[in-house]
């Protein structure tokens, strides 16, 4: 995973096109929500999963309220090929996942997501 927590981090990161303007959309937002006020450890920043990155590696990560917890949110960016997924670390702290949708995403994510929209698509 890469964190993104400013700009500057994006700009080092080196992401693929369509990972780039993924982040930099959610940046953006985030960055006008808060304004200067934005404390990324305390009100959360952008992981960017790569291809290594597996579900179980996201539990270790994230912590167990991760496996045992639907998604906040999650939509799907058919421009970038990317799915944003916000997790709730607590009530102040959104971590927001960037997901390229590509053939060597660990099928237990692909599963969780698309297992997360269809519940959503049921409300």
């Amino acid at each position: 995973m890469i964190a993104i927590r400013s700009p500057a981090d994006l700009k080092r990161s080196r992401l693929p096109e369509n990972l780039h303007r993924a982040v930099s959309r959610v940046l953006a937002d985030v960055l006008e929500a808060y304004g200067g006020a934005y404390k990324p450890q305390d009100d959360g920043f952008i992981y960017v999963l790569t291809p290594t990155d597996t579900d179980a590696y996201l539990s270790e990560r994230l912590g167990k309220r991760y496996q045992d917890s639907m998604f906040e949110g999650i939509s799907y960016d058919s421009d970038t090929r990317t799915w944003h997924v916000i997790y709730l670390q607590n009530n102040q702290c959104a971590i927001s996942l960037i997901i390229s949708d590509a053939e060597g995403l660990d099928q237990d994510i692909r599963q969780r997501i698309h297992r997360q929209m269809d519940a959503e698509g049921e409300e």
